[in-house]
């Protein structure tokens, strides 16, 4: 389906509604999930908002992505690596070179083969694609505890 002006706008009213939702739920740990196919970021946020602790919000590009980790507390961020704007890759580069970003948990979601690239910035949780939703919840349990 082809994105239209329209189709963007409703997105973004709709991950604003999300952000509402989230900010207004103080025991709910959020989730960012940056995810530019839209159906897997569905699924993903369907899948962790059935779990009785998190609220998941989905952006589909970038540069949104990086104002919204600035914006919301988030336990963990669930980011792919081709994305519109910048790559996953850009994002937590400068996420590394934020203060206030720097010690927020990053699992990677990819279809690729990165090796090099997640050992030379010393990436350790990565979800490959096609991936298992228990596995998935299980890794943000993980990260999540942990924050």
């Amino acid at each position: 389906m082809p994105v239209t002006t329209t189709s963007v706008t409703t997105m973004y009213r709709i991950e604003a509604r999300y952000m509402h939702e989230v900010s207004s739920l103080p025991k709910t740990k959020a989730i960012i999930i940056v995810e530019d196919d839209v159906e897997i970021a569905e699924l993903m946020k369907l899948t962790l908002n059935d779990e009785p602790d998190y609220q998941a919000v989905a952006v589909h590009d970038g540069i949104r992505a990086l104002q919204l980790m600035r914006s919301l507390k988030s336990c963990v961020v669930l980011l792919d690596v081709m994305l519109p704007g910048k790559s996953g890759f850009q994002i937590f580069d400068e996420m590394q070179q934020d203060e206030a970003l720097q010690e927020l948990p990053v699992i990677f979601c990819t279809a690729g083969e990165y090796t090099n690239e997640f050992k030379r910035r010393n990436i350790k949780r990565v979800i490959h694609k096609p991936f298992d939703l228990d596995e998935l919840v299980a890794q943000v349990d993980e990260v999540c505890r942990l924050a």
